[in-house]
């Protein structure tokens, strides 16, 4: 069940104050370890304080009643949430709805705050620092787009989180070099992103497989690879390799599952 804890007021911040004396954190994520253990001592810093905690996006709507002077700063959300197998429909009673997740819940939880602060249910929208083990810049952009104000590794030192959470707290950006790198390659170029079927063909194009390969592992005919690389070259222009383009976007880790051959 989500939980609310209890907590102390402190006056609002624009952009570009110092941390404030205390900064309000609830904590989105499936893993027990991350949801309980950032608020247990030496987890943050002590003027962190988690007021709440809630296992995916959707259970974070139903914090928001019980948070502490109507008050939360930034959440800090997981964005791969996993929370086990979906009861039988036919034992178990019905199938629950399935956990939102990556820029989806980016923007249901900042729906739902944005929902809290016009019936006076929480002061301010928080700030929303995703902390996740994805690492595809891709993925870190959509969020971003979607309206987050920073990304956070798990890998990561424990210290680079608070440091974060302090950042956005008072409207400042964090974000990971790699999505830095992919930024300021998507501003030069004025473009935001890559279609799916760009992406997966780019990923292979990087790892310099044929387009005949490409079309076999992707079951695409040749024609319509050539039309991806096509765009994807109209798009970033020839001054840059398929490789270099794949590292920016995070894609060369990518493989399509082969097929099990038929017995």
């Amino acid at each position: 069940m989500p939980e609310a804890d209890s907590g102390d007021d402190h006056a609002a911040l624009g952009p570009g104050d110092r941390p404030p004396a205390l900064v309000r954190v609830a904590v989105v994520d499936d893993n027990t370890w991350y949801r309980d253990g950032l608020g247990a001592p030496g987890g943050l810093l002590p003027h962190q304080r988690v007021v709440a905690r809630a296992a995916d996006a959707l259970e974070f709507g139903e914090t928001l009643a019980r948070l502490p002077g109507r008050a939360c700063d930034v959440v800090v959300l997981d964005l791969r949430i996993v929370r086990g197998v979906a009861p039988d429909p036919l034992h178990g009673g019905p199938v629950p709805e399935p956990p939102i997740q990556g820029s989806a819940a980016v923007a249901h939880v900042l729906a739902v705050a944005s929902e809290a602060v016009t019936r006076g249910a929480l002061r301010a929208v928080p700030a929303v620092l995703c902390y996740t083990q994805e690492n595809a810049p891709r993925v870190h952009l959509a969020c971003l787009l979607a309206g987050a104000a920073g990304i956070v590794l798990k890998d990561q030192p424990l210290d680079r989180l608070a440091e974060a959470i302090d950042a956005v707290s008072v409207g400042g950006v964090v974000v990971t070099p790699d999505l830095a790198s992919l930024i300021a390659l998507l501003a030069d170029q004025r473009r935001l992103d890559l279609t799916d079927a760009q992406a997966q063909v780019l990923a292979l194009a990087g790892h310099g497989c044929t387009r005949q390969r490409m079309a076999r592992q992707l079951h695409l005919s040749v024609s319509t690879v050539d039309k991806h690389l096509a765009a994807v070259r109209a798009t970033f222009g020839d001054t840059r390799t398929y490789t270099d383009l794949a590292d920016a976007f995070g894609l060369r880790a990518w493989r399509r599952p082969s097929r099990k051959p038929a017995t």
